[in-house]
């Protein structure tokens, strides 16, 4: 499941929720990236109120956000698809 020691934090991920968002990042960027994913945390996005989007943390230091779309604001899991916002951190400036 990655390079590094792959963390959900922030909120207690597990069970098919973590394989849908898992799933869901290897979609948008394929295995290479996927073996330099360290960390992953679930937050409140500070510039999309109400919106929960996943931060995902690089070997090289990059970080990326993606935002949870089809979030239910009753809940504080995702259930829909991923949005990337932000500058693209990936491929890594050569």
């Amino acid at each position: 499941m990655g390079g590094g020691a792959l963390a959900w934090q922030a909120q207690s991920l597990a069970g098919p929720m973590a394989d849908n968002l898992w799933e869901a990042l290897r979609t948008v960027h394929g295995g290479q990236f996927m073996a330099h994913i360290d960390t992953v945390e679930l937050v409140q996005h500070p510039d999309h109120a109400g919106t929960w989007a996943l931060r995902v943390y690089l070997d090289d230091g990059c970080v990326s956000d993606y935002l949870l779309e089809g979030t239910d604001p009753r809940y504080p899991i995702p259930s829909g698809r991923l949005r990337q916002v932000g500058f693209p951190s990936w491929p890594p400036p050569a």
